[in-house]
């Protein structure tokens, strides 16, 4: 920086309250030359030319110098890079970027300027995207992508890679020089990034000297499916592709965004379906994890929710959960979370130090940690697939200062016995008489009435299947419950325990009369994700001689999951069971006389999934009590 020359200061931007500023990039013919520019005070009202840019902040302690106004001030080495490559030798240039355009210590402006990023980039020509510098892996990268463009070839749920003129592109080296241009680089990672493409009229990707016009990508993504909070950008599946298609995972939830935003293609775009899509995200700013996606949500307005940067994260998150509670009068946001709620997600981190560096922490075990990078499994209960609480909650809301979440419910029973099906060494085969209640397994006892109707074994197999068929997820029919009862009868009526551990279509080892009794639970399997299921999930008995299925995490963590003593709540606006445990009073801060629990998961509950806990408790045969969540 120029001994004696005094920094740049900010004057407040005063043109209107559509007001930014744009900067005017000065002309230089030799690439060392010092940046300079000049800050124009302009309104978005008259529609400005300029052109946006979205790069990769970088760190921020590796800093360099532009001079603004010919006084000097201080931005990341990545942006001088980014600049330098974009400045034209002969003309000025036009461009807005926001580490040069918002006076970033001015926590009132940028409160109000962030409002404003949606318009930003949606009025700009086009929105310049760094990538960094280029090298021979980007340089192949961008020739295989015009490639695929000129050869018509684009992704479709139907496609198969592995024929014609791409036979040879199961190939590493060519997996490598594709990722390189729409997988690897950082700013696929940038959460702000997201909402700036997909508003932006035009992208253009900046690879060093070189460029690839958006449009060559975009050509060559999938336009179909129904990305939202619980469906990724290939739906159920992915084609016999996989391998090639994950390199464009980043790119082709931005593409499904900006085909929403532009009224190409209909999407639910949420905040949760915004927030969800973008999940692979993450933010210098952690409160950006909510903030850089509200001009993208369609209810961001209706939920009250407005960048607040006096606020901390923790604050953020709990306000968010908090509205969107109020809004909908429902917990949905809790029980159908696809994200870890409070700190139980610092359980699945084994990666690198920057996922939990980006976490945010101390948060209430109610809420959503929306700065979690990871997808967790839901007891999926929408399309009024469960109802066992009542459909709305109380309100106004109850949160206390602390952050504890006060709700009304029933308290069901308390955990006396859990049963893992899955075993830590891979998958075992669920249907041994082992993991049956003990009263269950001897096969010439008749099973006792369960205490909601039916009897116990029938009671057993339907909770183990969470009383459903999926893709889609639909609950169990009379005729299903008739046949599925024919192969579980059969099950138990045979001799011995059987094999845990065995693969379903290798099942030469058993007589045929019992390898025919396996392979028809083998497609009980298959009709209800079960394997998938008891990855998560663990089979609970619980006082009162019921049962259920409870959270169960002993692939990354025994001590997250459920244990002996949690508790069973049916909660007002839940369509599933909580499952929660209680807290010391002595180690909390608020002094209450409801029940102090924590948030440990969602639940299967048999009997007790379509309502029949109000029915009970109306009865008096359960206790209606207000629980604080903490």
């Amino acid at each position: 920086m120029d001994e004696g020359k005094q920094n740049y200061v900010y004057v407040p931007v005063t043109s209107s309250p559509q007001g930014i500023r744009i900067a005017i990039l000065e002309p230089a013919s030799d690439f060392s030359t010092p940046l300079h520019c000049s800050l124009l005070d302009v309104s978005l009202d008259s529609r400005p030319q300029y052109e946006a840019i979205s790069y990769v902040w970088g760190d921020p302690t590796d800093q360099t110098t532009i001079f603004i106004n010919n006084l000097p001030s201080k931005i990341t080495r990545s942006l001088e890079i980014f600049l330098r490559y974009i400045r034209l030798p002969n003309q000025p240039r036009r461009i807005w970027a926001d580490a040069v355009c918002i006076d970033q210590t001015n926590v009132q402006e940028r409160n109000e300027q962030v409002k404003l990023m949606k318009e930003v980039y949606s009025y700009c020509e086009r929105d310049l995207i760094w990538l960094g510098e280029e090298n021979e892996c980007t340089k192949t990268g961008i020739q295989g992508l015009k490639e695929m463009k000129a050869l018509g070839f684009q992704r479709k749920p139907d496609s198969d890679l592995w024929k014609g003129e791409f036979k040879d592109l199961n190939n590493i080296a060519y997996n490598r020089h594709i990722s390189s241009i729409i997988n690897r680089p950082r700013i696929w990672e940038r959460g702000w990034v997201m909402q700036e493409i997909s508003c932006a009229p035009e992208v253009l990707l900046i690879i060093g000297h070189q460029s690839l016009d958006w449009s060559i990508v975009s050509a060559i993504l999938d336009h179909s499916g129904t990305p939202d909070w619980s469906h990724g950008p290939w739906s159920h599946g992915m084609t016999t592709d996989q391998m090639f298609w994950t390199n464009f995972t980043r790119v082709q939830v931005i593409s499904h965004q900006r085909d929403s935003v532009h009224g190409l293609h209909r999407l639910n775009s949420t905040l949760l379906d915004v927030l969800s899509r973008f999940r692979l995200t993450y933010c210098s700013d952690q409160r950006d994890k909510v903030y850089s996606y509200l001009g993208l949500a369609t209810d961001a307005q209706q939920l009250g929710i407005v960048p607040d940067y006096g606020m901390d994260a923790r604050d953020v998150f709990v306000e968010v959960a908090k509205k969107y509670i109020e809004a909908k009068a429902n917990i949905d946001i809790i029980t159908q979370s696809m994200w870890p709620l409070g700190d139980a997600c610092y359980a699945y981190y084994t990666g690198t130090a920057r996922e939990v560096k980006t976490i945010v922490a101390n948060l209430p075990s109610w809420v959503p940690n929306f700065s979690c990078t990871i997808s967790t499994d839901i007891m999926f209960a929408q399309r009024r697939i469960f109802s066992a609480g009542v459909e709305k909650i109380s309100l106004p809301l109850e949160v206390s200062p602390s952050g504890a979440l006060k709700i009304p419910g029933i308290l069901v029973g308390k955990i006396e016995k859990l049963t893992p099906m899955f075993d830590l060494s891979g998958y075992v085969c669920p249907w041994s008489r082992s993991l049956m209640p003990i009263d269950l397994q001897d096969k010439n006892v008749k099973p006792k009435p369960y205490p909601t109707g039916g009897d116990r074994f029938e009671a057993f197999w339907r909770t183990v299947l969470r009383d459903c068929l999926t893709i889609p997820t639909r609950r169990l029919s009379p005729e299903d419950i008739n046949r599925f009862a024919l192969i579980f009868s059969k099950w138990r009526g045979r001799d011995g325990d059987g094999p845990r551990n065995f693969d379903y279509n290798c099942l030469d080892e058993l007589v045929l009369k019992e390898r025919d009794v396996f392979r028809d639970l083998g497609k009980v399997e298959e009709e209800t994700s079960l394997r998938k299921f008891l990855m998560k999930w663990q089979f609970a008995e619980i006082e009162g001689g019921l049962f259920g299925m409870v959270p169960w995490e002993g692939r990354y963590n025994p001590e997250i999951g459920s244990k002996v003593g949690d508790l069973v709540l049916v909660v007002e606006g839940g369509k599933v069971p909580l499952i929660v445990r209680p807290v010391d009073r002595s180690i909390s801060s608020d002094s209450t006389l409801d029940e102090r629990v924590q948030m440990i998961g969602t639940g299967y509950l048999h009997g007790f999934m379509d309502g029949l806990a109000e029915e009970w408790a109306d009865k008096s045969l359960l206790d209606r009590k207000k629980f604080d969540i903490v």
